[in-house]
């Protein structure tokens, strides 16, 4: 059986990042891999609940959030270990730097690096592991579903970036604006492919979903990373003007700017999975809060960033007949909410021929012996 290492933000405390380590190191096992994460890396483990300093009054705020978040980032943080330690298949040896990884080449028969941003200087901080700089045989270098987070980097980024995928065996992207970069590093546009959570059926995930409110009601969940725009609030509010419906906000509870909602301050990775699945709509922000909403056949809306990193969304919707779930600041209501719903029986169509294409190229690319 053929051993593949994969390298990836398996550590962050981000539902997506663990998510779709979970999903990626999976699906190769179920077609007859050898597959785990390897443990390199610690990339969103360390970062901590902040406090603002932009002025006193933001500062008083979000320290007093900041104090009383304290207890509940634990149980939050706890889950997410819970989550790695039991569900991600991971190597036993734990890389810690660069140095840990010389001599593990031959370890493993393919590597690969993916999904998630593993190519975005503001989050890899220009550590090459991630283009498997450390990997000298390129016939074991794949990139699955790798993104760049960014529509453009750096001179020094792009020449450095140049060099490592220049030397790899197959590149596998997961949307448009890093199709066009890599053809302008190496002149060739790579396959698209699916997020790795798409290639697990429903019933897995339905399978390490955990409900975590005492009783089933209609809500609408909101779930956002980062800053988003006002209309994300004028959103949710005009949503449960029309529904009646509760607000539950999956979110760190140490924010300064408060949703208007119910907050769920300790959700690890299977909460997370929860909340959307028993979801009655779901408002967000996060590309894996759009693909959990799509695989659960829920209604939703999706903020998109005003930082233009965007492609990841447009992408994935456009290929899935659902570009109108996109939400921008151009955006008006009620005259562009008409129709909440959305048809699943058609949707569910376009989401099986992509799944059916992207495990294809997957077979394609990697022929186990």
């Amino acid at each position: 059986m053929k051993r593949i290492g994969i390298v990836t933000y398996h550590r962050a405390y981000s539902y997506g990042a663990q998510l779709q380590a979970y999903a990626t190191a999976t699906y190769f096992r179920h077609i007859g891999y050898d597959a785990e994460i390897i443990d390199y890396s610690n990339i969103g483990e360390s970062k901590k609940p902040g406090i603002c300093f932009k002025n006193i009054k933001i500062f008083i705020k979000s320290f007093i959030s900041f104090i009383m978040s304290l207890p509940y980032e634990d149980t939050r943080r706890k889950k997410f270990q819970e989550f790695l330690n039991n569900y991600i298949p991971k190597s036993k040896e734990r890389y810690p730097d660069s140095q840990s990884l010389q001599g593990i080449e031959d370890k493993y028969d393919y590597f690969i690096t993916g999904s998630d941003q593993v190519w975005c200087p503001d989050i890899n901080l220009g550590d090459l592991n991630f283009l498997l700089d450390f990997v000298k045989n390129s016939l074991k270098k794949f990139a699955y579903a790798a993104s760049f987070g960014t529509a453009e980097l750096s001179p020094y980024d792009f020449q450095s970036y140049k060099r490592c995928l220049g030397n790899f065996n197959t590149i596998l992207i997961r949307e448009v604006e890093g199709q066009r970069l890599i053809h302008q590093m190496l002149g060739y546009n790579p396959p698209i492919v699916l997020d790795p959570t798409f290639l697990l059926p429903k019933t897995e995930w339905e399978k390490i979903a955990n409900y975590p409110l005492k009783k089933e009601e209609p809500y609408i969940l909101c779930f956002k990373i980062l800053s988003v725009p006002l209309i994300y609030q004028k959103l949710i509010n005009h949503i449960q003007k029309l529904t009646g419906y509760k607000i539950i906000n999956v979110d760190s509870s140490y924010r300064y700017k408060p949703i208007k909602g119910k907050l769920y301050p300790t959700a690890g990775p299977r909460e997370f999975l929860g909340l959307i699945q028993h979801a009655s709509y779901v408002v967000t922000n996060s590309f894996h809060g759009t693909v959990f909403s799509i695989i659960f056949n829920k209604p939703f809306y999706t903020v998109l960033n005003e930082n233009n990193r965007n492609s990841r969304l447009t992408t994935l919707t456009e290929k899935l007949g659902l570009r109108h779930r996109l939400v921008d600041c151009e955006f008006s209501m009620p005259a562009q909410i008409s129709s909440m719903n959305i048809d699943y029986s058609i949707i569910n169509q376009y989401v099986d021929s992509e799944i059916k294409n992207t495990k294809q190229i997957i077979k394609d690319t990697f022929k186990p012996t």
